[in-house]
């Protein structure tokens, strides 16, 4: 049941009409200034993906990752329709977002009135375009809550209104979820959890019926992405990147470090926007105390399965707390349905909580040039340095030509549109500690020996490799010499800790030497 505030009338259906179109406007613009930064590695990783496939390539065949299928098709889908660009992916993350804004909009309507649901979905707008969470950067994360949240408004009441087909379609929707991101299928335990005892009523084989459709949709999406890769011979790759290799990247941060990246994760996202947090605390608090246990436990159920879809893998990068902004929204709306406000002072609250986190995030940013924001939020990662890579092999190669990135920068090859010679976009997995490290390193020698790469890309940035002292170092010892014997240096990019980048280009990168401990060298092969 709805909670109806008897201080003041709820908003019609038009006026929450407008009220929401009024906060996608907003969500918009928020997003608007970022569409010119430069992508960072994730959405190197989707866009080129996104662009092999595009190709007639196909992942875990042409190119190598540990993660679900789903969100490199979805990025195809924004590149295929909105053009092979950085803007389009960043786009395609604020189409997504804004379908999690709705979702989670219909979703707070089953237990919270117009006004407070509209509450939770400008606080989910604002804290998911936050660079505290990298939310303005097209993220997975935004694709899990983007086929989530509809799912779970179209099984919420389940007790009454779901349909067999119903069921069926949230599961379907859930199993895309999962698709992008394993993650993704925590949020089933905000159903199954919540109405675990229907299986006591008497209204058994109902419930049955529909929970038999909503497990069969979730396996639907699967069932297909395994017999598509069956179908194009890629099924044991596949298996091995998101299950066997997975299965160690999951497991490879200690117990204690994995605390304290959370809490330094958790920490940013708070300090980013206290008072809309402090809102949510309180509000969950309430539910906790002082709802009827009826609405409290799918409440309860979906904020647990939105810290278990956090805590999954256990690394806590920034862009893992978008699973728990719709949570945080949630309390927030909570808040905004008990309090006995009058309208005028709901609507300054709201402002104050919701537009003093926007106003942080734009007073942060202010006179920022797209480079200075991506080194303001990512520091001297040579994301802004990619792009000019990108365009140099792009205007001095042909399309048929191949490159070889040496390093984890996937977006160079998006930027320079041409195929890697190598499937391994990330040389992360190499430096990793597990039993497959060498045969990797390995692998990746043979493939861009095989395929002799017009251009080699290699990228001396610690953050583009996350060595560790026990990491097998073959391929950086190979890659020196292959690139002395082979090649002969064009391009020389290097990053100061201090002022702009300085890029040396043909022949006078023959005479130049790196003067930073950041740089990435561009070399082409000897006739």
């Amino acid at each position: 049941m709805r909670a109806q505030n008897n201080s003041l009338r709820d908003l019609s259906r038009r006026q929450a009409a407008a009220v929401l179109l009024t906060i996608a406007g907003a969500a918009v613009a928020l997003r608007a200034r970022f569409l010119s930064v430069p992508l960072e590695r994730d959405e190197g990783e989707y866009a080129y993906f996104g662009q092999l496939i595009l190709q007639g390539g196909i992942p875990y065949r042409d190119a190598y990752n540990m993660k679900p299928p789903g969100v490199y098709y979805a990025h195809a889908a924004v590149l295929w329709f909105l053009g092979e660009n950085p803007v389009a992916v960043r786009v395609g993350a604020t189409i997504a977002a804004l379908v999690a804004v709705y979702g989670l909009y219909r979703l707070a309507r089953r237990w919270y009135s117009r006004r407070a649901s509209l509450a939770a979905s400008a606080t989910l707008a604002v804290l998911s375009a936050s660079t505290s969470v990298l939310g303005f950067a097209s993220k997975a994360e935004h694709f899990v809550l983007a086929f989530a949240l509809p799912a779970l408004w179209l099984v919420q009441p389940w007790e009454r209104a779901t349909s067999v087909l119903r069921a069926c379609v949230a599961g379907i929707l859930l199993g895309i979820s999962a698709a992008m991101k394993p993650s993704g299928a925590a949020f089933a335990l905000a159903l199954v959890g919540a109405r675990w005892r229907a299986v006591s009523t008497p209204r058994l084989p109902a419930h049955l019926g529909r929970l038999a459709a909503f497990v069969l949709g979730c396996a639907l999406p699967w069932f297909v992405v395994g017999a598509g890769f069956w179908w194009a011979g890629a099924a044991e790759k596949m298996w091995f990147w998101t299950i066997t290799y997975a299965r160690h990247y999951a497991t490879d941060i200690p117990f204690a470090q994995g605390l304290v990246l959370a809490g330094t994760s958790l920490g940013r996202a708070i300090v980013s926007a206290p008072l809309v947090w402090l809102a949510a605390t309180g509000g969950w608090l309430w539910i906790v105390r002082h709802d009827r246990a009826d609405r409290r436990s799918p409440l309860l159920w979906f904020l647990a399965s939105s810290v278990v879809a956090v805590v999954l893998g256990w690394r806590f990068s920034e862009h893992y707390f978008l699973l728990l902004l719709p949570a945080v929204a949630l309390g927030v709306a909570k808040l905004a349905d008990t309090v006995q406000w009058s309208w005028k002072w709901f609507w300054l609250v709201l402002v104050l909580l919701i537009g003093s986190a926007a106003l942080f995030e734009q007073w942060r940013l202010y006179g920022r040039s797209p480079t200075e924001v991506a080194r303001l939020v990512y520091g001297r990662n040579p994301f802004p340095e990619a792009v000019e890579i990108g365009r140099y092999l792009l205007e001095h190669s042909k399309p048929e030509d191949r490159v070889a990135v040496i390093g984890s920068e996937p977006e160079i090859y998006f930027y320079a549109r041409r195929r890697a010679a190598t499937g391994f976009v990330y040389t992360y997995p190499l430096m990793e500690l597990h039993p497959f490290a060498r045969a990797m390193q390995q692998q990746m020698q043979r493939e861009i020996e095989s395929a002799r790469p017009r251009f080699l890309v290699l990228v001396h940035v610690p953050t583009s490799w996350s060595r560790r002292s026990e990491s097998v170092v073959d391929i950086l010892e190979w890659s020196a010499r292959y690139a002395n014997t082979h090649y002969r240096p064009v391009g020389l990019v290097e990053i100061p800790e201090v002022g702009e980048s300085r890029y040396t280009w043909n022949e006078a990168a023959l005479f130049r030497y790196p003067e930073t401990d950041c740089f990435l060298s561009v070399f082409e092969r000897k006739e």
